[in-house]
């Protein structure tokens, strides 16, 4: 699991916070979707969490694995994507 790997979570959650600093003089200009595949998961900042101040509880993860199966389906009923989302999610 990914969420165990505490060096991929502290750059995940860094990363936003040394791109605005003050010396760069840069803004994030979009707070849409943030994510990063690593190791058959997929992490993603959860909605109306903010990159500035993203910690790793703002962050959820899942494997893509069976998602990803789904879409290449592209003829797949509600139920099975709903049952396909609680599959992958890992927390």
């Amino acid at each position: 699991m990914v969420r165990n790997d505490q060096r991929i979570w502290q750059a995940l959650v860094s990363l936003p916070h040394q791109l605005i600093r003050k010396q760069r003089c840069m803004a994030i200009l979009s707070e849409g979707r943030a994510s990063c595949a690593c190791r058959g998961a997929i992490l993603v900042k959860a909605s109306r969490r903010k990159l500035a101040s993203l910690v790793a509880a703002d962050v959820t993860e899942c494997r893509f694995a069976g998602l990803l199966a789904l879409m290449n389906q592209g003829d797949a009923m509600d139920a099975a994507i709903d049952h396909a989302l609680c599959e992958a999610f890992l927390g």
